[in-house]
Formats: C-alpha cells, structure tokens, sequence
C-alpha cells in the first residue's frame, strides 16, 4: 500500500507541474484604492530610501509602522481566534491574524469542494485551507530561491509544518473532510485515508499554489519595473498584506527574494521534473533489489 501511495503522489505532482503556470487574477489586482493612495505617500515619506535591503530588515520596520497598522485596520480586518487551533496557532503572528478573500482560492473551492460560489465555503473551511496554502507557499519559496529552510534558521518560525500531524488530528479538520469529501478518519490515518487527504487537500492546493506563486512573481516584477524596488515594494505592502507577509516570513536575503521574482518557474519546474524522475526511477530500482 505504501509503494501504492507513492506512486500515486510522484505522478500526481508530475502532472501538476505541467498544469498551466498562469492563473487566474484571483489577487484581484486593480487601481490603487484612495485609501491605498494616502497610506503610500505616508510610508514613502516615513522610508524614503531603499526598502530591499540586504536581510529585508526595513520589510520589519515597514509591518510595524504605526501608518501601515493603521491602515490594516481600515482595509483588512484581522480574524477572531478559532478556539480549536490556539494550540498549534499563533494567531498574535501577522501570517495567521488575516484571511484574504475567500476568491483567493476559488479555483480549489471550485474543483475540490463542487461550490458555485465563495458563500457556499464556511468561515472555518476557509481557514484550514489558508492555513495548509501558507504553509505549502513558503516551502515552495524557499525551495524556488535556495534559502535557508525554516526550522534551520537561528530562533526558527511557528508556522504550519511544525504542527501540521496536530493540525490534521483537529476536530474542524475530520468534520471538513467528512463533509466534503466523505471521509472520516476516526483515530489514527490509515494509508487509504491519507491517499485521499494527498489527493483531495495537498496536491490540489501544491498546484493552485505554484499557479498563484508564478502569477504574482510576474506582478511582482512588473511593479519593481514600474516604479523601481523601493515603491514596488510599498504597493506589494498595500495592494497584498498576505503575500507581504509571506514574503517577510520566507526570504532571508534581497538576493534569494529577487532569485524567486525574476527565476523563469517553467524553467525551474522542468529541472525539478528531471530530477525527481531521476529521483522515482533510482527507487525502483532500489525495490527491485532482493
């Protein structure tokens, strides 16, 4: 069964790597607001200088200016705590402190679930998969850009792989995938519950993610070649907190940040290919060994 699932996972991701690396506008990118208008001119006046330095530290200084909080506050409320997650969810941390619209991650809620629209989505379903997509976001950025992985870093970071066995055991977690998908995994994951929980939650979501990923690289980059690092980054700051915030949580260095804007991910997805088939076809020969 588990030569079974892996099998089943290697192809699944192969395949996915060949899924259209456009997707759609779910950012839902658009003229900047007023309110997004008055906060840039305050911000360019409080960081007048580059804010692409060389660990990123002025992306800190930027999150914690008293004109950007308040500006969060106006334009993108933080969540209420969800009881059931406190435990294994820092919900102090700004990664985890807001949703973005449920349009976001349309497409999964589309294919995954069979809704007609983001109403037909609860509020906590919406988190569980906010909470599984910034998880595979980062490891996919770090693993786009070479930097340092999480848990090597000095102090490390509470974010979703360190709990993810604790955040599949959660209540919220069985009755979504009893709801949706028919499943019930009552006590511990059978290998059959898990081929399920890999094909109906990680692989969808590993492919919407680097859909979006390469979407918002290329917006990215056509801010910076707009108006230039400094103010691409303030617009980044404004016209997407969420992606702001992964970007801070997953990029130690300007370098590995600006490797994962300008890094064609068509290239990179067709080097990961060949070395993950050559990956699968060394591990069967390994299980034809006696």
């Amino acid at each position: 069964m588990k030569i079974g699932i892996s099998i089943f996972i290697f192809f699944s991701l192969m395949n996915g790597i060949f899924t259209s690396s456009i997707a759609e506008d779910t950012l839902q990118r658009r003229e900047p607001t007023p309110l997004q208008k008055e906060t840039f001119a305050i911000l360019k006046k409080e960081f007048p200088g580059e804010i692409l330095t060389e660990t990123l530290g002025t992306l800190d200084a930027l999150a914690d200016s008293p004109a950007y909080k308040n500006f969060l506050v106006k334009a993108f409320p933080m969540i209420r705590p969800i009881p059931a997650f406190e435990e294994i969810v820092n919900f102090d941390e700004v990664i985890y402190s807001r949703l973005p619209p449920k349009e976001r991650y349309l497409t999964y809620y589309t294919e995954q679930f069979g809704v007609q629209t983001p109403d037909d989505v609860s509020d906590t379903e919406h988190f569980l998969i906010h909470y599984e997509a910034t998880e595979t976001w980062m490891r996919e950025a770090i693993e786009r850009s070479n930097d340092i992985p999480i848990f090597d870093r000095p102090g490390g970071l509470s974010l979703a792989s360190r709990t993810s066995p604790s955040f599949m055991k959660t209540t919220l977690f069985r009755e979504m995938m009893e709801t949706r998908f028919g499943i019930n995994p009552e006590g511990q994951m059978s290998p059959e519950i898990m081929s399920k929980v890999i094909r109906h939650i990680r692989i969808p979501i590993l492919q919407m993610t680097k859909a979006q990923m390469t979407t918002e690289a290329r917006w990215v980059h056509t801010l910076f070649e707009k108006h230039g690092t400094a103010e691409g980054m303030l617009w980044v700051a404004l016209q997407d907190p969420i992606l702001f915030e992964r970007i801070r949580y997953a990029f130690t260095t300007n370098t590995t940040f600006m490797k994962y804007v300008y890094t064609d991910p068509d290239a990179e997805a067709r080097s990961r290919h060949k070395k993950r088939l050559r990956e699968f076809k060394e591990w069967q020969q390994r299980q034809k060994k006696p």
